[in-house]
């Protein structure tokens, strides 16, 4: 519940989650640039999606996923804005067994790990900032 979530909790989720993404991408900009195709994929997540949120569950993590979801984009289109050839997207990759989700989920790691390299390969300009599934269907952020 809501009440039982602490400011640690959220700001533990915040640095995994959206801050520590956002200063990876920072740090490797410089290397990047020099990259023939360069890319930024960050692992986004449904539960980030504001208008997919049927339940509340999970708070901290969906909230720090929903502000992952604003990192992604807002990069994407300073990307495009300054004339990067970095592209950046969010990826979900599926409900899969982990520990947040108790090893449970339908999506299973070695059928959706083909399946998610297949996205990062096609991925070009057009889709800059995006928010997709592992198929490389767009996802509403």
């Amino acid at each position: 519940m809501w009440n039982e979530v602490t400011a640690e909790a959220l700001i533990d989720k915040f640095r995994v989650n959206a801050v520590g993404p956002f200063i990876v991408s920072k740090i490797f900009m410089p290397a990047l640039d020099k990259s023939i195709n360069p890319k930024i994929i960050n692992i986004a997540s449904n539960a980030g999606q504001i208008a997919a949120n049927k339940d509340g569950k999970y708070m901290a993590y969906s909230v720090s996923k929903t502000a992952l979801n604003q990192v992604t984009k807002s990069l994407g289109m300073q990307m495009e804005m300054t004339k990067s050839k970095v592209i950046v997207a969010g990826i979900h990759p599926g409900w899969i067994p982990t520990k947040l989700t108790e090893m449970t989920g339908p999506d299973k790691m070695d059928v959706q790990i083909p399946k998610i390299v297949k996205t990062i390969e096609s991925i070009g300009t057009s889709r800059n900032g995006g928010f997709m599934d592992a198929e490389g269907n767009v996802m509403d952020y």
